[in-house]
């Protein structure tokens, strides 16, 4: 093995800072976090975040997500470490970009150093530029990677903490199983970071089971995770019976959000279901046939099983496991932290290649090659995207509500308003900023919807909302989900009638007693 020079921890510096930059350009094409496609669930994290800041228990504990709260509340209070709770409070309130926005580049940059070592760790077990770099690549082979990563969410953290599983990996790779040391403990403590910050990352905690081998290493691997897991939600332990009680539902129930017959799974549509997790990521799927072809080959030939081999058995366990638990409930997104181990996957492709296919002269050009082909079908996609975002941006800013000032304004499930956003902040943070918010933004011609609370409220107070409509001489309705506007009205407002509508990307407007018009 090389020793690590300069030039190759400088080189291993390159996808790290693209990461970072890829994502802050995605961020400004985004836009702001209130536009309709991002407030769900950055200013959830963001109020939960500020609960805790002010020493507090987070309310929305779903995910759990309690490491979003910890680094939400962090990056609050190290901006103003003095600040009393009120202050805080109205600070953050009256700016919620900006705090986003920071702790969005910490979410980031936490990322991005833990590429660099996850790189320069396959440098110190492979001695080569080649596996070390493609090790790196996850981040890029999808584009629900990048648009996810820069989010105040909890799927970074799901990225983050499939890069450090990869990175303990690479470095119990280069030990015999019996002189692991402290690495079962390192791959316990990242499995319950990742397993706290999503309880779907759960499956690939399964990655590392082959290469721990003995009884005495899974043992301290299980009681670090569980120890790691507990930890990482004591901020939330007074809500730890909601967190139970929602993953008990969502493990019963067979439809999205533990609705459905309480069967499990919904076997008639489960094989559909399958596929779709499978759909749309040809370079994840790929990699799991060439992983499955080269352990087949490699057992076929009968070739020693080297910690190589245990470690692309365990990923590929991972991956299999987290398709079929995914499939329960297909959302592409789902699939993240699966994907964020196939830069490693790629890795010891290359390696195990070599060793299954003997010197071959063409097999590292040819790696080279197709690394290369990816990457520019990927910047096409990206550019796409980008596109995208632009455009979703753009069609959010063209709605214009000042023309509705007299009127009373409805606001649904995402409508693109930076109030609003803050009301469903408040919303999953269990109405704890509505006094405040109401004294700073009194919005006495807004009402506010959600599928959640499914009534009309202003700020934490229930409202009527046909009582609301006969206040003004004018009415209009912003959201999404235009099904679920018009089954709200039919239940607050049976008389109501819609005159006029307009369109703006994925957000519709409903008007009566004036025009409804979605650009300026």
């Amino acid at each position: 093995m090389e020793k690590l020079s300069r030039p190759h921890l400088v080189t291993l510096a390159a996808l790290p800072l693209a990461l970072f930059n890829l994502e802050m350009l995605l961020r400004h094409q985004g836009g702001a976090f209130w536009i309709w496609h991002l407030v769900d669930p950055s200013y959830f994290y963001l109020l939960n975040g500020l609960m805790l800041a002010v020493g507090e228990t987070p309310a929305d504990v779903f995910h759990p997500g309690t490491p979003v709260h910890v680094l939400a509340a962090a990056v609050l209070r190290l901006f103003h470490p003095f600040l009393s709770a009120d202050d805080l409070a109205l600070a953050v309130l009256a700016e919620p970009e900006k705090y986003l926005k920071r702790i969005s580049f910490f979410i980031m940059l936490l990322n991005a150093v833990a590429l660099y070592f996850l790189g320069r760790s396959a440098l110190r077990t492979f001695g080569r530029l080649l596996p070390a770099m493609a090790a790196q690549a996850a981040p890029f082979a999808t584009m629900f990677v990048l648009k996810h990563s820069y989010q105040v969410k909890p799927e970074p953290f799901l990225l983050l903490a499939a890069s450090l599983m990869g990175l303990c990996l690479f470095e119990a790779m280069r030990k015999p199983t019996n002189m692991l040391g402290r690495l079962p403990i390192a791959f316990g403590l990242v499995a319950g970071f990742g397993a706290a910050s999503k309880l779907l990352f759960a499956p690939i905690a399964l990655a590392p089971l082959l290469l721990l081998a003995t009884r005495r290493n899974i043992a301290l691997y299980a009681a670090a995770a569980a120890a790691a897991f507990l930890v990482c939600l004591l901020p939330a332990a007074g809500n730890w019976d909601v967190s139970l009680a929602y993953f008990t539902r969502m493990a019963a129930g067979s439809g999205s959000y533990g609705g459905g017959p309480a069967t499990f799974i919904d076997w008639s549509s489960y094989p559909s279901n399958l596929a779709k997790v499978f759909a749309g990521k040809p370079i994840f799927v790929a990699l799991l046939l060439l992983s499955l072809a080269a352990l087949a080959w490699r057992w076929k030939r009968k070739m020693a099983r080297g910690n190589a081999w245990k470690a692309l058995e365990g990923i590929v366990l991972a991956e299999l496991a987290m398709a079929l638990l995914v499939a329960k409930h297909p959302i592409a997104y789902y699939m993240l932290a699966a994907m964020s181990l196939i830069g490693v996957q790629a890795a010891l492709l290359i390696v195990l290649g070599e060793e299954l296919l003997g010197k071959r002269n063409w097999w590292q050009p040819a790696m080279i090659a197709l690394l290369c082909v990816i990457g520019l079908s990927r910047l096409s996609a990206f550019l796409g995207d980008i596109g995208e975002l632009n455009v979703r941006k753009r069609q959010a800013l063209a709605v214009d509500m000042k023309p509705y000032e007299a009127c009373t304004q409805v606001y649904f499930d995402f409508a693109s308003n930076p109030t609003y956003a803050l009301y469903m902040g408040d919303m999953m943070a269990g109405w704890r900023w509505s006094e405040k918010l109401a004294a700073m933004s009194p919005a006495p011609n807004m009402v506010f919807m959600n599928f959640f609370t499914g009534d009309p409220r202003r700020w934490g107070e229930k409202i009527d909302l046909r009582a609301e409509f006969a206040k003004r001489p004018c009415v209009v309705l912003r959201g999404a989900w235009d099904y679920n506007m018009k089954t709200a009205l039919a239940r607050f407002a049976p008389d109501f009638k819609i005159e006029s509508q307009c369109q703006a990307g994925q957000e519709f407007l409903f008007a009566s007693g004036i025009e409804a018009k979605c650009s300026k």
